[in-house]
């Protein structure tokens, strides 16, 4: 099933307005659920970043560990991107912040270019 969780009426609000102009923007209905947060569970580590973590020479690269791939903003965003969620142009000005080195980077922008790791074989 795909979620929103929100502890506020304003997230609340904020979520159905997004997935609103989704629908309208794609055309299409979408069926993910906008649910109040009752109780938080984490999962388990090998759920976590999952894109990431299916990719060894990207998960190897980038040298997270457990804690850092449920906590960091980074890793989320990185595994978003690898999905093929983002353009180079929005990586470049996303990833000027994140202290990355050279071959992180390229290595990035290579699997961006290709449209995420489902169309990149090999990594």
């Amino acid at each position: 099933m795909s979620a929103i969780f929100y502890y506020t009426d304003d997230q609340r609000q904020l979520a159905a307005e997004s997935m609103k102009e989704e629908q309208r923007r794609y055309n299409a209905t979408i069926l993910t659920k906008i649910l109040p947060v009752e109780k938080f569970t984490e999962a388990e580590n090998y759920h976590q970043k999952y894109l990431l973590r299916s990719y060894p020479l990207l998960f190897r690269l980038f040298g997270f560990n457990d804690r850092e791939l449920i906590d960091s903003h980074v890793a989320a965003k990185v595994n978003g991107y690898i999905g093929g969620y983002g353009t180079l142009e929005q990586f470049e000005r996303d990833s000027a912040s994140w202290q990355l080195n050279e071959q992180q980077i390229n290595t990035l922008k290579a699997v961006i270019a290709r449209g995420g790791v489902h169309a990149s074989c090999g990594l």
